[in-house]
């Protein structure tokens, strides 16, 4: 069997008849020996936020010394981007060698795309003897695949929003409570939330479990003093539950990643605290500062005969991914030159907000339609936008390689948003014509 095929085309039915439950990957992983089991794991969900926080773990740490894997979804190019060890995709022959494992266990054909690539991941990190796991939940929290872990070191709960409503409903009630469902018995948890609701619903999951949970804005804040735009950085200090760290610099932009960045310094003191690991003040610095994470506010020049273009690229794809997108935009030097949105969106999105929220800082519009198969039909796009521009500043193209086709002199900022996927065919197509140059991290 072409494991690597097997791979790419179940991929292609991620969120396609999603089967909840733990029971096929609690067996596969039990044939497996529960590798899962064999290292500590910091576990992560909420609606936004959840890899930029879980990046900022795993750098801090990788910086301080430390293997560490981390598990991240969905992937922007490839799909070894959700699994990797300081730094390092894991390898085609490393995935072949364990593939052939996994499918000796007839149960492996009943499982889903995200179950196989999570028992690939567990099964990668015990192999490679990693001394920490940072892993993000694929899709909610209770009954995700990476739920399967029994006791996290620490468990953190990042941003809850509107999102994935035909899974978990249109109350964020009803989020919170399957987020909370990653919680476990006097297991740490650190959240992130601005709603009463949300916060008493995960403080009584805590308070059943005996887990302490602490809270950014009441038990650890930050201060924000500025952003460099030219170097692409912004400045805080952090009040955290045990310490401070004043004047940091740190290279994701907008102030929704101060939030995850606090989310991410907590952690660390937890566990310097309780797992007495050593992490110095100058590994939190190093590792903040040169930090990197694709398509997320992402920032890069380009230059065809004499039109100067600055390309933003930020997947954002729900309201509340829309609303930090539309302040950072709104706070940079770059809103004064106006902005042309390049977007497309996933059908079981909640474009029409999407589209509201963005309308009052976008002058044009190009719509494009990605590869996925969930992706919405640029025509319904369109007319979402002519609600908000005239006709001659919406165009619709084929495919994303058309896009600069539409741009003129007039257009000196583009963002590309709306869909982590689009972001992906967006970064395939200007790694051929421009310098752009993505890092896997920092």
């Amino acid at each position: 069997m072409n494991y690597i095929d097997y791979i790419e085309t179940l991929s292609k039915k991620e969120y396609i008849g999603q089967k909840p439950g733990l029971n096929r990957i609690r067996k596969i992983l039990k044939l497996l020996d529960n590798p899962q089991e064999k290292y500590p794991v910091i576990h992560i969900t909420g609606t936004n936020g959840k890899g930029s926080t879980a990046l900022m773990i795993y750098s801090i740490l990788i910086e301080a010394g430390y293997k560490v894997g981390l598990y991240t979804s969905p992937h922007i190019v490839d799909f070894r981007e959700r699994i990797r060890i300081n730094d390092k995709l894991i390898t085609l022959s490393e995935i072949n060698k364990i593939m052939r494992t996994i499918f000796k266990y007839p149960i492996t054909n009943e499982l889903t795309y995200f179950e196989l690539m999570t028992s690939l991941a567990f099964k990668y990190f015990e192999s490679e003897k990693v001394d920490f796991v940072v892993s993000e939940v694929g899709l909610g929290g209770k009954y995700d695949a990476t739920n399967i872990v029994n006791r996290p070191v620490v468990s953190i709960i990042t941003s809850i929003d509107y999102d994935h409503i035909d899974y978990f409903g249109n109350k964020l009630e009803s989020i919170a409570y399957e987020k909370s469902g990653i919680i476990k018995p006097k297991v740490p948890v650190i959240i992130n939330t601005n709603y009463k609701k949300i916060n008493d619903i995960i403080k009584n999951v805590c308070n059943k479990k005996k887990s302490s949970m602490y809270s950014l804005g009441k038990d650890f804040y930050y201060k924000y003093f500025k952003t460099d735009w030219e170097r692409k950085r912004q400045l805080f200090s952090y009040f955290g539950l045990y310490t401070e760290y004043k004047n940091l610099w740190l290279s994701l932009l907008g102030r929704h990643q101060l939030d995850n960045a606090s989310l991410a310094l907590a952690c660390i003191e937890i566990l310097n605290k309780n797992y007495s690991i050593i992490i110095k003040e100058k590994n939190i610095y190093d590792s903040l500062k040169t930090v990197y994470w694709q398509g997320r506010f992402e920032i890069f020049d380009y230059k065809k005969n004499n039109h100067k273009l600055t390309v933003i690229l930020d997947g954002a794809h729900n309201p509340a991914g829309a609303k930090v997108l539309k302040r950072t935009i709104l706070e940079s030097p770059y809103i004064k030159k106006g902005i042309t949105f390049v977007m497309s969106i996933l059908k079981d999105k909640d474009y029409k907000n999407i589209c509201k929220i963005l309308s009052p800082i976008a002058k044009k519009i190009i719509i494009f339609k990605s590869d996925s198969p969930r992706a919405l039909n640029q025509n319904i796009l369109k007319k979402i936008w002519e609600k908000y521009l005239p006709y001659d500043k919406i165009f619709v193209v084929d495919n994303f390689n058309q896009f600069l086709q539409k741009l003129d002199t007039n257009d000196k900022v583009v963002c590309i948003t709306g869909s982590l996927y689009g972001i992906g065919m967006a970064i395939k197509y200007l790694k051929s014509i421009t310098k752009y140059r993505g890092r896997i991290n920092g």
